[in-house]
Order: C-alpha cells, then structure tokens, then sequence
C-alpha cells in the first residue's frame, strides 16, 4: 500500500475507514463502537490536519515569509513528537521514530532557506 492515504494505518483500521465510508455512500446505517468510531475520527484529523499544515507552509514560502512556516513546520513536529511519546512504549521505537520524524521535519525545514516554486511545492 505504498503512497495511498492509508499509509500510516495498519489494514484493521484501513478496512474500517473503508467500510464507514461505503456505508455513508450507500446512505446506509451500520453501527460502530466507539473504539472503531475513534480509528474514523483519528483518521479524518490526521489526514485534514497535516493537508492543511502543509498548504499554510506552502502559503508562508510563497510569501517568502519563512519565519511563518518554520512556526508551522514546529506546531506539528511538536504534535507529532508527543504522538510518539503517547503510542510508543519501548525506548528504542520512540528513538527511531522520533529520529525519522526529525528527518521529515528538517526537510520541510530545508525549504524556508531557499527560493520557492511550485517545484519545490510538489516537493512537500
């Protein structure tokens, strides 16, 4: 499943956020409990909030306006490294995905020292 919308889900959830929404699109009525309404919930925050974070740092780059998307770029590295702390229980797994984070971040960070096109847009 590389590069589809799911890819940080494992396929349990996957199948659920699927099934809600063919049901939604049937107009059907199918009950979830709330662990399953949560996975649904979690999925449509998480997919809404870093799309919306990455158009307001594209937003800030545009203007040239670095300090903005570097204040952007912090929030969510920040939400995103207490998700580690909340998920994780073993040391050695926070580490590697606090490292990888910290890659992912710093490569955003890698655009508010240059000039930025729509080239670089895609890029995010």
């Amino acid at each position: 499943m590389n590069n589809d919308r799911f890819n940080d889900f494992d396929e349990e959830d996957r199948q659920l956020v699927l099934d809600f929404e063919n049901t939604v699109l049937r107009g059907g009525m199918q009950f979830f409990d709330v662990d399953e309404l949560e996975v649904i919930i979690d999925y449509y925050f998480e997919v809404n909030d870093m799309a919306n974070s990455l158009v307001e740092i594209s937003d800030y780059l545009y203007k040239k306006n670095a300090d903005g998307a570097n204040e952007v770029i912090n929030r969510l590295e920040a939400k995103y490294m207490k998700h580690v702390e909340e998920l994780y229980a073993k040391d050695e797994t926070k580490q590697t995905t606090r490292d990888f984070l910290k890659e992912e971040f710093n490569y955003l960070r890698s655009f508010t020292k240059e000039i930025f096109t729509s080239f670089e847009e895609k890029a995010i």
